[in-house]
């Protein structure tokens, strides 16, 4: 009635058990190596240059007259004429 040795199905799930945990330790050791590894790719790369850039004054603040809105209403008013 009750079996001293235990079935063979319950030690190939402690040996499956076993290798999914390694398997998953090693995912998870990849992961933090290529976070680190992109990090320090990260540092090496050169930090841009801090002086002003070539074109940065060419932008100036809108005028009113120069909006989205004002734009499209004088078109309408030009048609309209």
């Amino acid at each position: 009635m009750f079996e001293a040795a235990p079935h063979p199905t319950y030690l190939a799930s402690a040996v499956g058990t076993g290798w999914a945990t390694f398997i998953g330790v090693v995912v998870v050791a990849l992961i933090i190596a290529a976070f680190w590894w992109g990090a320090r790719r990260a540092r090496r790369r050169p930090v841009p240059p801090q002086s002003p850039q070539a074109g940065a004054d060419s932008w100036h603040e809108p005028s009113p007259s120069e909006t989205h809105h004002s734009a499209h209403s004088a078109d309408a008013d030009d048609k309209r004429a």
